[in-house]
């Protein structure tokens, strides 16, 4: 064999050890892979079952004596929980348990956390996920003892903070009247900041997408509700709820109210306590130099009860209960929110409530009239989105829906009001 030979020779056994270098490298890649793979799986497996949501592992609790803190039928559970604890769950944890009790006349706040088993790895610290959304200042009680002591004493002690507006009562499961007070504050005021700051951390837990305030603002405004009670000669107060309102500039003197947060605890929901709320809030405006009133961007339950309280008002007034024309007049508008503070926008949605109350459902050219005249303001309103669907069949179909819904939130809204017409 010549040199060229073994250089032929030499090069085909370089080429051959290659190809087996770089087989073995592409198995042993396979390998690491698919060890990849399945230590992936195992881990998403591990996540799955170490998973809890959230919601019901929350437990809140407005807490007086050492009864109200052992009774667990007083407990209540959280609406939302994505901007405290990330996916909406409680990870690393079996049967997580997390209670958040607040005393129920000042709100100073108790936690504590257990669970049946834990994997430090994985494990939430619930306690830090909730820490960080406290107000500065604010901390939680953890000794229990502790805590219902000082419940105890603050449910002698107590006293509301902001200025009193507006009373009512309300009829408990007995069947006794209960007082309730609306009181009206600013964070300029030392007591009304010190109690919103405890409360404010619940607003995360029931209104989707809120956020906490700024108490450095002091156009702000806060109504709260407090539950009055006569016992034993002495007076006891509880929390029943808020709304946070801020105030604008409005041309040329006057500021234009917009409400931001609302929120009645549930112990307390069911009981007409936001209408008797959102009454004092348009009472107490009449009182300012406040143009209108709006709202930021409300939930179904708000937009509901707006309805409710601004048709009882009008009812009362007498406006719109008999064959309204197509569109309330200048002269009416003017008069409503001069009377009522509402802005002309709401006042035109009630006038089609009232509208839609006077038809006479049988006369299918009067109530043909009604519906053309809605779908145009649906079309108006929802031009953006009915501008994406290019088949006229689908743009009338879904026009059609919007109002039978529209129809569908009318007559929850006349059977509320048969109720709340009744009311003092």
């Amino acid at each position: 064999m010549d040199i060229r030979d073994e250089l032929r020779a030499i090069k085909a056994q370089a080429a051959k050890t290659d190809e087996i270098t770089k087989r073995e490298n592409a198995l042993k890649l396979e390998e690491e892979n698919k060890k990849k793979a399945e230590e992936s799986k195992k881990k998403i497996d591990v996540n799955a079952e170490w998973s809890t949501p959230a919601a019901p592992s929350v437990n809140f609790k407005l807490v007086s004596s050492a009864e109200d803190f052992n009774n667990q039928s007083l407990a209540f559970h959280p609406d939302y929980t994505h901007q405290v604890f990330e996916g909406e769950v409680i990870k690393g944890h079996k049967d997580p348990k997390v209670n958040v009790y607040f005393t129920s006349s000042s709100m100073k706040p108790f936690f504590s956390f257990s669970s049946a088993e834990k994997q430090h790895d994985l494990a939430t610290d619930a306690r830090q996920c909730l820490t960080s959304k406290l107000p500065k200042g604010v901390q939680f009680i953890h000794n229990s003892d502790e805590f219902i002591k000082i419940a105890e004493q603050d449910s002698l002690n107590f006293k509301p903070p902001g200025s009193i507006i507006s009373t009512y009562r309300v009829n408990d499961k007995e069947g006794n009247e209960v007082e309730y007070e609306v009181r009206k504050g600013t964070f300029d005021q030392p007591n009304v900041l010190s109690f919103h700051s405890r409360m404010e951390m619940l607003v995360l837990f029931f209104i989707d997408a809120s956020c906490l305030i700024s108490a450095s603002d002091n156009d702000w405004e806060v109504y709260y509700i407090f539950e009055k009670q006569e016992k034993y000669g002495q007076t006891k107060y509880s929390f029943v709820g808020f709304t946070s309102v801020y105030k604008f500039y409005a041309y040329p003197n006057k500021i234009r109210k917009r409400i931001s947060q609302a929120l009645i605890l549930p112990p307390f929901q069911g009981k007409n306590h936001g209408f008797y709320l959102l009454k004092a809030i348009y009472a107490d405006s009449k009182l300012e130099s406040v143009k209108d009133i709006t709202v930021e961007d409300p939930s179904d339950a708000f937009t509901g009860l707006r309805d409710v309280v601004d048709c009882t008002l009008i009812t009362k007034l007498g406006y719109f209960q008999e064959d309204p024309e197509d569109q309330p007049t200048k002269q009416e508008i003017d008069e409503l929110t001069e009377k009522l503070k509402l802005n002309k926008n709401q006042i035109k949605h009630c006038f089609e409530i009232f509208w839609y109350k006077t038809t006479d459902k049988r006369n299918e050219s009067e109530y043909r009239h009604l519906r053309l005249a809605v779908k145009r303001r649906i079309y108006k309103e929802f031009a953006d989105i009915l501008s994406g669907i290019d088949n006229a069949d689908d743009k009338k179909k879904h026009i059609a829906d919007i109002y039978r819904d529209q129809e569908k939130s009318w007559d929850r809204t006349l059977q509320k009001l048969e109720e709340t017409l009744k009311l003092p």
